[in-house]
């Protein structure tokens, strides 16, 4: 399991925690009332963008597969190692996303 716990402070915004065991991705906090659980079938593939600025601020992006879901943007204002830690976390799942092509598990 990795977790990543951002703290951003100043913005709950920005602050939550994001996790994957190998088959649910989940993010909760960033002043949602809930979490979100995704199932590894269901995404294409994580990205990550450290991009900021005047017209630009970091995210974490999520394209779903087959359906399953739209996606998910959110952004994000990690510190040097929180960045490092959603780098390994998001290559983590994009992983586990290529094991299923087709949405099933190959």
């Amino acid at each position: 399991m990795s977790e990543v716990r951002l703290n951003s402070s100043g913005s709950s915004a920005h602050s939550g925690v994001i996790r994957f065991d190998g088959e649910v991705f989940e993010m909760f906090g960033f002043a949602t009332d809930g979490s979100r659980r995704i199932h590894i079938a269901t995404i294409q593939q994580l990205e990550l963008s450290f991009k900021s600025g005047m017209l630009a601020t970091p995210t974490i992006s999520m394209s779903g597969r087959n359906g399953g879901m739209s996606g998910i943007i959110q952004a994000i204002k990690p510190d040097e190692a929180e960045a490092a830690d959603l780098t390994a976390l998001v290559a983590e799942v994009n992983e586990a996303a290529a094991r299923y092509p087709n949405g099933e598990n190959q």
